[in-house]
């Protein structure tokens, strides 16, 4: 038996990756990947090490040595037959992997549901979970394992089956563990993972298009105006509530990005955030809306707020002044806060003056004060001691690390889901009292992005105001999942009859 050492390729054709390939005679024993990437140039062929002018030249050919005498002193020894490693060590592997490669907890926490629901599957098949990856050469037993994952493992679920696309990613993941370990155990004929490369429309059955949840102003007026009618779970229920509407207010923000927001995320006019799901760091406006939902949490700040701000801290035109002054005494306009301004509006609202230019004055003097209101309260609230903006979770509930890189290990990641399922719970049973379709924490993020759709805002820009990577994920969120409004149909129509496509 030999040992040599080579670069494999990448797409790189000036670089590779250092691996080690064994041989008795004709036939490959074993392949491994150092996942080591090495400039050509620095790799002698010949001696198969790396030459001095490598930056990592002693890490490099140390690493080398060790293998070889490894090598050496277990040559001789029988090696065992890697096709009866067993199935779920090589889905372990690869998630192993994909540690390394610094994917996000949330990923790695998918990986593992796939996992578990790939034992629940071998289990009920086979009444046991040591199937061998050799095993899968028989194509009876692929497809009885694909059978098997087909049923929902939620109990809870309605419907009794995954839908096709759930099931065409699991499998997806089992064929990329085998062929991550064909690359890798040196085996002559690799295991054929193509049984498990579904495709919809050919192997399974396309999905019915499930729209995506949006909802209406009358809905949100509904669930802003919402009380829980018990005092079982009444604390949950509000909580969901004024996490639904943040969400909202601030700019279609993700569940998981809400809910672990924390006071120091506060700056200026914004909160600056990680998104966890692509690590982009993004950053919302704070707004009135905002200010009044977490003024459950922050009362005394908030009332402090409203009662200290008064038109006379806020500089305006000559010309807003003189009108403001024909509705009210003239020394007064100075000393009136929010709540004052806001009895004046609805006063004049029960004598219909909306339509008057002192109105359009008057709402433009309370947007000001609004403004130096929400200034004020999140710079209060980012002066007190480091905690989250919302009450869902609590400081000791993860490491200071965790909350300070936003990296978080399994058991919170878990936590952290757990909690997410409770919020959609609540937000059900919340629709479902107010008799609207039920809402999930991402339908706010999608009415958001239907909202700036139909005010004429380009996709891009939109893009950039979810926080997605690519324009294809927003595409997504604008006309893969919804269906074309009325307002959207008119629009088309007058295109079309004026000329344009």
């Amino acid at each position: 038996m030999t040992i040599s050492f080579y670069l494999r390729p990448t797409k790189d054709p000036k670089t590779g990756v250092l691996a080690h390939c064994i041989t008795d005679g004709g036939k490959v024993l074993e392949r491994r990947s150092y996942n080591v990437r090495v400039e050509r140039r620095y790799w002698e062929k010949k001696n198969q090490r790396v030459t001095k002018h490598h930056p990592d030249y002693d890490f490099i050919n140390c690493t080398i040595d060790t293998a070889v005498k490894e090598f050496t002193s277990n040559q001789g020894a029988t090696i065992k037959d890697l096709e009866k490693t067993p199935v779920l060590r090589v889905l372990d592997d690869l998630v192993a992997a994909k540690v390394t490669m610094e994917k996000s907890n949330t990923t790695i926490h998918k990986y593992h549901t796939i996992i578990s629901n790939f034992r629940k599957a071998l289990r009920e098949e086979f009444g046991h979970e040591d199937l061998h990856i050799g095993q899968l050469r028989d194509i009876k037993i692929v497809e009885s394992i694909i059978q098997s994952m087909k049923v929902s493992a939620t109990t809870k679920r309605k419907e009794k089956f995954k839908s096709s696309r759930c099931l065409k990613n699991y499998c997806s993941f089992v064929a990329q563990a085998i062929e991550f370990f064909n690359s890798r155990s040196g085996i002559i004929t690799p295991i054929n993972s193509l049984p498990f490369r579904l495709k919809l429309g050919r192997d399974l059955p396309i999905d019915k298009i499930e729209h995506a949840k949006v909802f209406s102003i009358e809905d949100l007026a509904a669930i802003e105006s919402y009380l829980p009618q018990k005092n079982r779970g009444k604390e949950n229920e509000m909580n969901a509530k004024h996490t639904f509407l943040f969400q909202y207010y601030g700019g279609g923000l993700r569940w998981i990005d809400a809910a672990l927001l924390t006071n120091k995320d506060i700056v200026k006019d914004f909160i600056k955030f990680n998104h966890l799901k692509t690590g982009n760091i993004q950053s919302k406006s704070l707004n009135f809306p905002m200010c009044r939902v977490l003024s459950n949490y922050f009362p005394s700040i908030y009332k402090k707020a409203i009662n200290e701000v008064r038109v006379g801290d806020i500089k305006f035109d000559f010309a807003v002044l003189v009108q403001i002054q024909k509705l009210v005494a003239p020394r007064t306009i100075y000393k009136m806060n929010w709540e004052e301004i806001n009895s004046v509006l609805d006063l004049m609202t029960q004598q219909n003056l909306e339509d008057s230019e002192e109105f359009g004055f008057l709402e433009e003097v309370k947007y000001q004060v609004e403004s130096k209101i929400t200034n004020k309260f999140f710079t209060e609230v980012k002066e007190l001691p480091i905690q989250f903006l919302l009450p869902i979770f609590k400081m000791d509930d993860f490491t200071p690390e965790e909350i300070e890189t936003q990296k978080f290990s399994m058991k919170s990641t878990t936590f952290i889901h757990k909690r997410r399922a409770i919020f959609n719970n609540t937000m059900a049973r919340i629709c479902s009292r107010l008799g609207i379709q039920k809402l999930t924490g991402h339908s706010a993020r999608h009415t958001f992005a239907r909202f700036l759709l139909e005010n004429g805002m380009a996709e891009h820009n939109i893009r950039d105001c979810l926080g997605h990577k690519r324009l294809s994920s927003t595409h997504a969120y604008l006309h893969g999942r919804h269906p074309i409004t009325e307002h959207e149909r008119q629009l088309k129509q007058i295109m079309e009859a004026n000329g344009y496509r």
